[in-house]
């Protein structure tokens, strides 16, 4: 008797850290990352347990965590929420209210604590009040709350070490025709679009050395890039090398920007001529910029509306 006893007062342990420790809805991504609180009233009223649910007439308010990884203030972001539910039964109006010009703080370093991102809390209503559903019946008895982010993001990367010099030259220091960087030595920012690879060929032209690169870009799968204010899904790449000037890269458009509407990935091929000034050969710095806004869609998960059949208490 003393071990069914036992059985079950562990059965309603785990049961209770389970309800406790449902996962809430996030993004990891790099960039601004969005994440529904614990205490948003979806994730705690099911009495079951399990799921989220929302009880027919209860208030409810959406807080979104905003968490931004970058080392720069992210300034003008626009944060929006909707449902999935019918307008007939209320909740979030249908024409989706949102929050314009949020700015978040930049992500700094700790040396004990690494990096430590800056965050700001939204909640909405924005003004106050809250949101509920009334008239649920079979067919409207789940819907999902969709937060949307669109952002301004500035990244930067930077190669250490590489060799420029003219293709046959011999010189006193290793120095390779063809290198190959990757993410272990690229250093860079933690966005949604990062420099994943950067290959570097040498050439030659006249006394000079042509320096050629391909940049290999790799796009979050969450999200969509997308060019300031418009709908076109471009980014901004400039590539520098050291103090000398920039690169022409190919496969742009003529305002200079890279197509990104399709694919997580992007090779971008860059060439620049280099003085030598009479050295053999040199070390240098490679430094890649990546400008562009970022939209991601953050669903909650689906979430149960429970009818009240005693009606509105």
């Amino acid at each position: 008797m003393r071990g069914v006893i036992i059985i079950l007062l562990l059965m309603v342990l785990v049961f209770s850290i389970s309800g406790c420790n449902k996962q809430t809805a996030k993004t990891n991504m790099g960039g601004v990352d969005l994440e529904f609180t614990k205490n948003n009233e979806f994730y705690s009223s099911c009495k079951d347990s399990t799921g989220y649910c929302l009880d027919e007439y209860d208030e409810f308010g959406v807080d979104i965590l905003l968490t931004n990884n970058l080392p720069k203030v992210v300034e003008g972001a626009t944060l929006c929420v909707s449902d999935l539910a019918s307008a007939s039964i209320g909740g979030i109006p249908k024409l989706k209210p949102c929050i314009k010009n949020i700015e978040i703080p930049a992500a700094t370093v700790d040396s004990n604590e690494g990096l430590v991102p800056g965050v700001v809390l939204k909640h909405f209503p924005e003004g106050g009040g809250a949101y509920s559903y009334s008239g649920i019946a079979h067919g409207n008895d789940k819907t999902t709350i969709n937060a949307e982010l669109r952002y301004s993001v500035i990244s930067e990367f930077k190669l250490n070490d590489v060799c420029v010099k003219l293709p046959a030259t011999e010189i006193d220091f290793p120095c390779e025709n063809g290198q190959t960087f990757t993410q272990g030595n690229i250093e860079g920012d933690l966005a949604p679009v990062i420099v994943e690879k950067v290959v570097k060929r040498l050439g030659k032209q006249g006394n000079k050395a042509v320096v050629k690169i391909d940049v290999y870009l790799k796009k979050d799968s969450k999200g969509s890039v997308f060019w300031e204010d418009t709908q076109d899904h471009f980014l901004k790449i400039e590539a520098q090398l050291g103090n000398q000037g920039y690169f022409n890269c190919d496969d742009l458009n003529s305002k200079g920007l890279l197509d990104f509407s399709e694919g997580l990935t992007k090779v971008v091929s860059c060439d620049f001529l280099a003085e030598l000034g009479g050295q053999g050969g040199y070390p240098e710095a490679i430094f890649i910029t990546l400008v562009h806004d970022y939209y991601v869609l953050l669903p909650s998960g689906t979430i149960k509306l429970v009818e009240n059949e005693e009606g509105l208490l």
